[in-house]
């Protein structure tokens, strides 16, 4: 949990948010690849005074797996998905779900 108050008023927020990440390195015996899931809730307003817009009053949830392919001492490539349910925890919003491809080159 965060707190936050204002240095020119009354006003203060109160935030809440949390992540588990598990991954299994190597998975199909493969040196330097990583398959991952993570789960969690962005931050969400759960306590505030003077705020414009009031508290959160939906839960977003935040689902993201990828596997980081080793393509060579030097590249990686990493396709993943991540989904998020009730963006900016409005029950009225449609569920998100976003494809990603990371490219991680050392030099």
């Amino acid at each position: 949990m965060t707190f936050g108050e204002s240095t020119t008023s009354n006003a203060y927020a109160n935030t809440t948010t949390y992540s588990l990440s598990l991954g299994w390195s190597e998975p199909f015996g493969r040196n330097g690849d990583l398959f991952a899931f993570i789960f969690g809730q962005p931050p969400k307003l759960v306590a505030g005074r003077n705020l414009p817009l009031g508290e959160d009053r939906d839960t977003s949830l935040h689902f993201e797996t990828f596997y980081r392919f080793r393509v060579s001492d030097y590249i990686w490539v990493t396709p993943g998905v991540f989904m998020v349910t009730n963006p900016e925890h409005n029950a009225n919003n449609d569920t998100v779900v976003i494809g990603v491809l990371r490219t991680t080159f050392l030099f």
